[in-house]
């Protein structure tokens, strides 16, 4: 092998290196008692939605991988799939207070935000919140609404604050969007712009099952709703879950340890995506900032105290699906980009560990 060149090795391997990974598997993560796992927060939402919506377990892995992360989803899929159920659910299971926008193509960005009224007792004008003002946020057909309503949403999703009228006003902590779209074949759609799907981190697919098993079990389901219902408002007055427990949650991915070397593999990923033929447009780093928090935050819920390989694969595709842009794919469409995905990240490879301990990867916290 020539000099200066790593050596590469199977990312299944890679976990075998102490130098990569210099918390040992068994350590999992020991919060305090009192705090919220993330694991735990998993399966309650998991739980909670299964009771509704009937072979939806992965999108619920995700929609809580984005959460603990401090991400927003987009989930896509015709009507009557259970988007709009789905969301509302693994919001109010997490404990956190929950506005539904029903966008539609009159809507204003003020009736997002917020506007200012005039208060005749005081006799002056007085900022009234909108609905984005929600620790949950729920934006039922996003692509219905005209690009100037949907623009609304921009600096919420990435910087927590909204500007009106000259002052800036924070949103509340955790603040977590889940947008609805329906496919953009269907009428009355607007293709969301660029820069707004880029402030999702996962694009996740929301279909019916196909199977005549798995639709006798939602017609089931649908028969033991209100059973449900009282069950889950029982729960979650036995073991209610708040704002700050999901903060603290958070905290808890934010510790997760990532290597020198994944984060190696991250940029691979990346420029592996520049040099493909196929992309005409490769993700951006703050892509690649949100595959790497949402893998911290999987292995967070498989209740590990470092990254592997394996929960950026789990991450990947979902993150970067709506940030890349496939030759001749039409637009919007994500499923010619998911097959690129998926032969990218099989395609690339770690690099091994350097052949000499590296102390800074025992101290970096992963950012």
């Amino acid at each position: 092998m020539p000099e200066n060149t790593s050596p590469r090795t199977s990312r299944r391997d890679v976990g075998r290196d102490p130098f990569v990974y210099p918390m040992s598997e068994e350590r999992a993560l020991s919060p305090a008692s009192a705090d919220l796992t993330p694991a735990t927060l998993h399966e309650r939402l998991q739980q909670t939605v299964g009771e509704a919506v009937v072979g939806q377990e992965a999108v619920v892995t995700q929609l809580t991988t984005a959460l603990l992360a401090g991400g927003h989803v987009l989930l896509e899929g015709a009507p009557g799939v259970a988007k709009t159920t789905i969301a509302t659910r693994v919001a109010t299971a997490a404990g956190l207070p929950a506005a539904r926008i029903q966008l539609t193509p009159d809507t204003l960005p003020a009736d997002i935000t917020g506007t200012q009224l005039y208060n005749e007792q005081a006799g002056a004008f007085e900022f009234r919140r909108g609905p984005v003002f929600s620790n949950a946020v729920i934006a039922d057909e996003i692509n219905r609404a005209m690009p100037k309503a949907q623009a609304a949403l921009l600096e919420a999703m990435e910087e927590g604050h909204v500007s009106t009228d000259g002052e800036t006003r924070s949103l509340p902590t955790p603040f977590f969007i889940v947008a609805t779209r329906n496919p953009l074949e269907m009428a009355g759609t607007y293709p969301l712009p660029e820069s707004q799907l880029d402030r999702f981190m996962f694009h996740l697919t929301v279909s019916a099952p196909s199977s005549d098993d798995a639709l006798v079990d939602i017609l089931a389901t649908a028969d033991q709703r209100g059973r449900g219902e009282e069950r889950r408002r029982r729960q979650a007055s036995e073991y209610p879950l708040t704002p700050a427990a999901v903060r603290s949650a958070q905290r808890l991915v934010d510790a997760i340890h990532v290597s020198a070397p994944i984060k190696q593999y991250l940029v691979a990923l990346l420029r592996s995506l520049e040099t493909d033929s196929r992309v005409t447009a490769a993700p951006s780093p703050r892509a690649l900032i949100g595959v790497q928090r949402a893998a911290k935050a999987r292995a967070a819920i498989e209740r590990r105290s470092y990254v592997l390989p394996e929960d950026v694969e789990q991450v990947a595709v979902d993150a970067l699906c709506h940030r890349i842009t496939v030759e001749q794919a039409t637009n919007g469409d994500t499923e010619a980009a998911r097959n690129v995905l998926n032969e990218v990240v099989d395609a690339t490879t770690l690099p091994t560990t350097p052949s000499t301990p590296d102390a800074s990867l025992a101290t970096d916290g992963g950012e």
